[in-house]
């Protein structure tokens, strides 16, 4: 398998061409600020590999995204189908990923921050990978975190 981190860039790169007609490319990194006020979504991988995947973007491209998804005018999306969308992002992410590495596993439901995450979800005493793309000039962060072998997470 390449690297986790070049399959979760193609992954997601193939996600938003083929769901939702648009680039992501490789960007430059969000600033703290504009990542804490971003709206996010997570699954959890769990089996022969463990671990989650964090999807953050800005609140406009994530209102653009959920309405190419619902067919609606972006002004006109809901909180919940704001937050349907993002989890659905993040399944299919976490799926495609899911579908690459060591078998049997299961995906989580999508847990959702619909802003002001603050952060990371990581794993405690884990390890990270963050790939950093860019849609029509606004940040797309995908981070797949994951226990280090041997260490326990409470």
């Amino acid at each position: 398998m390449e690297s986790l981190a070049d399959a979760v860039r193609e992954i997601t790169q193939t996600i938003f061409v083929t769901v939702f007609d648009r680039e992501a490319y490789d960007g430059a990194p969000p600033g703290d600020a504009e990542l804490a006020r971003a709206v996010a979504s997570w699954v959890h991988i769990s089996g022969a590999w463990d671990g989650s995947v964090l999807v953050q973007l800005p609140r406009p491209l994530a209102l653009q995204l959920a309405g190419t998804m619902f067919a609606s005018d972006p002004a006109a999306v809901t909180p919940e189908e704001l937050r349907d969308a993002m989890g659905e992002i993040a399944n299919m992410i976490g799926g495609n990923l899911k579908a690459v590495l060591p078998a049997p596993s299961r995906l989580s439901l999508p847990s959702h921050a619909m802003e002001g995450l603050g952060g990371e979800v990581v794993h405690v005493n884990g390890a990270s990978e963050r790939v950093d793309l860019a849609c029509e000039g606004a940040f797309v962060v995908v981070t797949v975190s994951r226990p280090r072998e041997g260490a326990s997470n409470p």
